[in-house]
């Protein structure tokens, strides 16, 4: 009887252990399907400022996560004086930072290429490159690659699409960013003749209705917009949100952007919804620097994160990062504290 109830104790011991190692497999399998498109996506960066110079805590973050590639976003154009013109062009306040592949980003209003024939095209495309080049010449960095952020639409996407093929002629790698619905519907809109594209999965509500839901992040939303039957055919790899925006409406109509959250938990406001905020009387706030009138309403969306992951299982679910490459927009102190750590 005791030898019996020894083996019946080593064999349940062995069974135990048989099954916890099972157990913690297990676990560690749904770990790593959990954390496989943060921890096997190398992280990347946009810089939208008008001026570089990296902070203590920005250079830190880079260092430690091994950040190897900023995009780097030089200029806008847009038309001025019936002329394609760059605005808010980079200045240098910081020498850049050693191990980190800066890809000079260039947004052009997508109504630049609703006036343009293909001779200023073929010009534009030329300038482009060109003042790329002296603003990376001024940190004796050369320019192996190049992305354009243009939100095409179907009356433009040939001027657009012969604007990249003139800068494909360069011995360069050309990538352009991707909206969700020209993902979604890629024979309506076409494939840019591009290397790679950088798919935005954020900005995905609307702006203009002055009482629709979050517009930064939804869940929802993405979801659908990523449900496609046919693979895009080229490579791609991810963008997403770390940013809080204010909206401004005036009479429910949509006016911009604000760079600034005004004070809104005073007397000057009444908040008509968790985020949005209807001005009562005329002031001057401090922080916006701009003064609000009773018929202005402001609505303050950001995401938490929470809506960050959720949004990342559901890329992982519905499309392959071919380039193993996360986008956060954008570089900066405030936003990463807030949402990556």
């Amino acid at each position: 009887m005791q030898w019996f109830n020894h083996l019946f104790y080593v064999v349940s011991q062995r069974q135990f252990r048989q099954k916890s190692l099972l157990f913690l497999m297990i676990l560690s399998f749904s770990n790593a399907c959990q954390s496989k498109f943060e921890n096997n996506n190398t992280p990347c960066f946009y810089h939208w400022k008008t001026s570089y110079h990296l902070t203590d805590f920005e250079k830190k973050y880079v260092h430690e996560h091994q950040v190897k590639k900023i995009y780097l976003h030089c200029f806008d154009i847009a038309m001025h004086d019936s002329l394609p013109k760059p605005q808010g062009v980079l200045l240098w306040d910081d020498s850049v930072e050693k191990k980190i592949e800066y890809i000079p980003t260039v947004f052009i209003d997508n109504e630049v290429f609703k006036h343009l024939d293909s001779l200023a095209i073929q010009q534009m495309a030329k300038n482009t490159l060109s003042l790329c080049k002296q603003i990376f010449d001024a940190q004796q960095l050369n320019i192996s690659e190049l992305q354009i952020d243009c939100d095409w639409t179907k009356s433009t996407r040939t001027n657009y699409f012969y604007f990249l093929n003139q800068l494909k002629k360069q011995p360069i790698t050309l990538s352009a960013t991707l909206r969700l619905y020209q993902y979604k519907y890629q024979t309506e809109s076409g494939i840019p003749p591009v290397d790679y594209v950088s798919l935005m999965c954020y900005n995905m509500g609307t702006l203009k209705n002055v009482s629709a839901d979050n517009s930064i992040l939804n869940t929802k939303d993405l979801s659908a917009y990523l449900n496609v039957k046919t693979p895009y055919p080229i490579a791609l790899n991810v963008a997403l949100p770390i940013f809080n925006w204010t909206l401004l409406y005036h009479a429910k109509q949509f006016k911009g952007i604000l760079y600034q959250q005004p004070n809104v938990m005073n007397e000057n406001w009444h908040r008509q919804s968790s985020i949005l905020y209807i001005c009562n009387k005329e002031y001057y706030d401090t922080l916006c620097d701009r003064i609000f009138y009773p018929n202005e309403s402001v609505r303050i969306e950001t995401i938490t994160k929470k809506q960050l992951h959720e949004a990342q299982q559901t890329i992982q679910q519905n499309i392959t990062n071919t380039k193993n490459e996360i986008i956060y927009f954008d570089l900066d102190s405030n936003k990463i504290s807030q949402f990556l750590y």
